[in-house]
């Protein structure tokens, strides 16, 4: 009978039905103004929160102007936005899954651990650092400044330090899913060497 209702067909009316309830439901301001799109993007952001974008117009035009690979500028762009995974927000979702990194055992695994603050993955940072800028010495939060917010730096090429470590996060996020789930141990070398090969330079040892 419900479907009666809603699409104004007759229904016999000695017959127990769902009537009342479905016209209330039907003609409620909640009914008449629901949008699955919205509906769906408000449970998404209850669960994955995008903070707000801290980058200028000119910030987002230098990011878009970028030369890098489609697939790095994709996963950037969701880096950015704080619309990636952890074990932390995996758990979140499924109480079975533990939020603890599987590399270091940090109780909560989030994105900027993940990628960056993790001891074995700010090895692999370091190692490449040093070889694209050995005159200067980063931190994990100068990584991580970089990255959200386009933050520039003295005595270096920016744009060409911005598409190096974008490359990084690239390759270190593929890596980090294949030791978790075919268990493919993390090469460091590999990483390194492949995000060099990508902005055109020799990767020096």
């Amino acid at each position: 009978m419900t479907w009666q209702v809603i699409l104004n067909t007759s229904i016999d009316p000695g017959s127990v039905t769902d009537y009342p309830f479905v016209t209330w439901l039907t003609r409620s301001f909640e009914w008449v103004s629901f949008c699955p799109r919205v509906y769906r993007q408000a449970l998404l952001d209850s669960m994955l929160p995008c903070p707000a974008s801290v980058i200028s117009s000119d910030g987002w035009l230098s990011f878009w102007n970028l030369t890098i690979l489609p697939e790095a500028r994709s996963f950037c762009f969701r880096f950015i936005h704080g619309k990636l995974h952890s074990q932390s927000s995996i758990a979140r979702f499924n109480p079975d899954v533990s939020a603890t990194c599987k590399f270091c055992n940090v109780p909560s695994e989030d994105i900027p651990h993940l990628l960056v603050e993790c001891p074995h993955k700010w090895s692999i940072w370091q190692e490449a650092l040093s070889r694209f800028a050995p005159h200067l010495d980063f931190q994990p939060t100068d990584i991580l400044t970089l990255l959200l917010h386009l933050t520039r730096f003295d005595y270096i090429d920016n744009t060409t330090l911005l598409r190096f470590s974008y490359y990084i996060l690239l390759f270190l996020w593929r890596a980090h899913w294949r030791y978790i789930f075919d268990g493919v141990p993390l090469l460091p070398e590999r990483i390194v060497t492949t995000a060099f090969e990508k902005i055109g330079m020799f990767s020096p040892h």
